[in-house]
């Protein structure tokens, strides 16, 4: 219908508004400057995933500053908002931190592709397979950033290998949220 295809076009101008892409069209998640990101207005703040790989509960790699005094010159301050210029992963073999990187991989490329996603192809969602009920469940993505215009947003989606069950997006004129879609 006219009105399914509207709503489409609006979700892929605010899942472009999201990402940061080079010259060829790759995606950028995190720049890194030698001399810091002071003045960047985008920036990731938190990335989250669940039901993904050896991720049963939700994992969230946060890439909010603490209140720590240590390592200013490590910390993004647009004004408005704070966020880290790098960060590290560290844990024991199998632990799944490569698995946390395939998930922000994925979902990423799965919202760069998604106007080119033919209906019936699988997406690569792979749900925790150790529990019975989560195989069954889809697997969940979630970025909270600020874009270009200086405003955070929440973006995220939910699905199974055969669908996409959940998609949403928030952004904060205020301090509450406003549904987009």
């Amino acid at each position: 219908s006219e009105e399914y295809k509207n709503e489409m076009k609006e979700k892929v101008k605010y899942q472009n508004k999201m990402l940061n892409r080079d010259n060829e069209g790759n995606i950028i998640m995190v720049r890194i400057d030698p001399n810091g990101l002071r003045g960047v207005k985008e920036m990731l703040l938190q990335f989250s995933v669940e039901n993904y790989l050896s991720f049963k509960e939700q994992a969230v790699l946060s890439l909010v500053p603490s209140s720590d005094k240590e390592h200013l010159n490590n910390i993004n301050d647009n004004g408005a908002f704070k966020g880290l210029n790098t960060i590290a992963i560290y844990g024991a073999n199998a632990s799944g931190k490569s698995n946390l990187f395939r998930a922000a991989t994925v979902a990423l490329n799965m919202i760069r592709n998604s106007a080119n996603t033919q209906v019936d192809h699988l997406l690569p969602v792979v749900p925790f397979k150790l529990d019975e009920k989560s195989k069954n469940e889809p697997s969940a993505f979630e970025f909270q950033f600020i874009a270009s215009d200086g405003k955070k947003y929440i973006y995220g989606f939910s699905a199974l290998p055969d669908r996409i069950v959940e998609e949403y997006l928030y952004g904060y004129n205020t301090s509450r949220p406003t549904k987009i879609f």
